[in-house]
């Protein structure tokens, strides 16, 4: 066991106070047994379908020799990289073990129509994996079908290059059988959010050629630590850190750390425990000065290694299994003390259609909250963000994020406006704390691709995400200012809107 922890200011006070009350209340073997009740009356759902991860190094390690097997079945075939489409926590648990070992693997979890062209317009010396946990809110049949499609051109059989890992019965699942393509089953008591030891993760990840062996064993050397009801548990120690310090901002910040993306994947997973995480830069701005409500959780290469800890920090570090299983199980304690629902991942039920635009300018379709009287980009911002609480505000891109212009300038400015950091987020919603006013962007392409077999296309696709995550924050309370980009000169204008004015002489 690897884990380190060294925590300062806050972070420590919260541990001594939240710490003792955790393990009298017997939270960790709870969460190991499986308890739903934890999470209180109106989680109870979610979490009795959703703890199967606490169990994953046992029920996924027959699936090392399997994946090794078909490693070496697909590249006799010729596949000598993989692709995997996927998205949220699954693709970047999978992207960060890929990395962090040096496999080669390409990921889309987008549906923005030059990166799935990219990704899937020459496959002949690919294999294809498509992941979809039980329960994520996003869809890969559009990618299932372009995948076939790329491959009949090819004159290549799709049913010997494309895996399929989805829950028996689901409509991936059951489209692959259909078309004879492998089909994996997915674990069903584990969702996206947790999945990072599942097979959703370690297939694409060990048909990459990454030593999932390796990091089920690190997992597994952290299990015993992490079941005990004890003051030295890693999970209830981190847990107690993150949800008893009282903070409603987390900058999570990779500094020093061999874990390549793993910032990342652990934004994604705290997102649902009722904190705002944001992933930084080690010389952010933000950092300096840090708000009163942010606290930063540091990514390093040997936690004890350092001869102080900032009073708002907590340093981590640790093998890359030890610590996929460790942020989890704080996830869930952090989600306990905060009063929120880490399993859930509802979408809205109905097809969602966005707003029609209040107004147009320089290439921006504007559509504005129901109570707001903005006729312009600059009014429309600054309305916002005098709604936002706390200053909270977050920028959620629909598409690809590396293919809209300024978006790190967008981000900044928001940034210096609110003195606080802004998350940037993609796919679908998975925020869970304090209600945020949230910056929503849609580019269109200039190029759009059909989904074969379908009238449907990828911009169509990326129209629809976009409304699906106007409607799911404002459910959750959000006060959300949508802006669809139609030109390429359009990013210009939201940088404008969202920069500060300056002082007159």
């Amino acid at each position: 066991m690897s884990v380190r922890i060294a925590l300062g200011g806050a972070a420590e006070e919260a541990v001594g106070r939240v710490l003792p009350r955790l393990v009298d209340e017997k939270v960790a073997s709870g969460i190991t047994a499986q308890d739903p009740t934890l999470w209180g009356a109106a989680a109870e759902t979610d979490a009795g379908r959703r703890l199967g991860w606490t169990e994953a190094v046992a029920t996924d390690r027959p699936r090392v020799a399997e994946v090794a097997a078909l490693r070496d079945e697909l590249r006799r075939a010729g596949a000598r990289r993989v692709v995997l489409c996927s998205g949220g926590g699954a693709a970047r648990a999978a992207s960060c073990i890929a990395q962090s070992q040096g496999a080669d693997l390409t990921v889309v979890a987008t549906t923005d129509p030059a990166r799935v062209r990219a990704a899937l317009g020459d496959l002949a010396d690919a294999a294809v994996v498509l992941a979809q946990p039980p329960g994520a809110a996003y869809d890969l049949d559009a990618h299932r079908r372009t995948a076939e499609r790329a491959y009949a051109d090819l004159g290549i059989d799709p049913s010997g290059r494309i895996v399929v890992v989805a829950e028996a019965g689901s409509g991936l699942a059951s489209a692959a059988r259909q078309a004879g393509l492998r089909t994996i089953d997915a674990d069903p008591a584990v969702g996206d959010r947790f999945s990072a030891l599942s097979a959703a993760v370690l297939v694409p990840a060990g048909l990459a050629g990454a030593d999932i062996a390796e990091v089920l064993d690190e997992a597994e050397s952290e299990e015993l630590n992490l079941a005990i009801d004890d003051r030295s548990n890693n999970g209830l120690r981190l847990g107690a850190a993150l949800g008893g310090a009282r903070r409603d901002l987390l900058g999570i910040v990779a500094d020093g750390s061999h874990l390549a993306g793993f910032d990342a994947w652990t934004e994604h997973v705290l997102a649902g425990s009722g904190l705002l995480p944001v992933v930084l830069q080690p010389g952010a701005p933000e950092l300096r000065g840090a708000a009163g409500d942010l606290q930063v959780l540091r990514l390093v290469a040997d936690a004890n290694g350092r001869p102080r800890v900032a009073a708002n920090e907590i340093l981590l570090s640790g093998s890359l299994g030890e610590l996929l299983l460790v942020i989890q199980y704080a996830a869930a304690v952090t989600a306990r003390l905060l009063g929120a629902d880490p399993f859930d991942e509802s979408v809205p039920a109905a097809p969602p259609v966005l707003p029609a635009p209040s107004f147009v300018e320089d290439g921006v379709e504007a559509s504005l909250p129901a109570d707001s009287s903005a006729a312009d980009l600059r009014s429309a911002v600054d309305d916002l963000l005098a709604h936002a609480q706390k200053g909270h505000v977050v920028v959620h891109v629909s598409g690809d994020p590396e293919g809209l212009p300024l978006l790190r300038e967008i981000r900044t400015a928001l940034a210096e406006r609110t003195g606080r950091p802004v998350p940037l987020t993609t796919g679908p919603v998975t925020v869970s704390g304090a209600p945020v006013a949230v910056l929503q962007l849609t580019t269109e392409p200039s190029d759009d691709l059909a989904v074969p077999g379908t009238p449907e296309t990828y911009g169509g696709l990326t129209r629809l995400e976009a409304a699906a995550a106007v409607a799911a924050y404002a459910a959750r309370g959000a006060r959300v200012l949508a802006l669809r980009l139609t030109t390429p000169e359009a990013a210009e204008a939201v940088l404008t809107a969202t920069t500060a004015r300056k002082a007159r002489a």
